[in-house]
């Protein structure tokens, strides 16, 4: 089937959003958007070297509690996402 039948072939009348899908989509972006500062953050891979330099530097006896600051904040991205996608739902009501 050549391009041109399938497009002879779709339905006249596209489907179009409304004004309040288009707001509804706009308040998730607006809401699933980060505030990140790549400067905000520690390499996680050279703070582990680090960190276990200074172990065997410093002959520590307890192995060092390595943090990853770059992991997501799970919790609150459920909160903030559930809440902006659920308005995209037809017919759901917004937080």
């Amino acid at each position: 089937m050549f391009f041109s039948q399938v497009l002879a072939q779709r339905p006249t009348p596209l489907p179009r959003a409304d004004e309040d899908m288009v707001s509804a989509a706009a308040a998730a972006v607006q809401a699933l958007k980060v505030d990140f500062q790549c400067g905000d953050v520690r390499n996680p891979d050279l703070q582990r070297h680090y960190d276990m330099i200074e172990w065997v530097a410093l002959d520590l006896s307890d192995e060092p509690l390595l943090t990853d600051d770059t992991l997501p904040d799970l919790q609150g991205q459920v909160c903030v996402c559930g809440c902006a996608l659920s308005c995209l739902r037809p017919g759901a009501l917004c937080c």
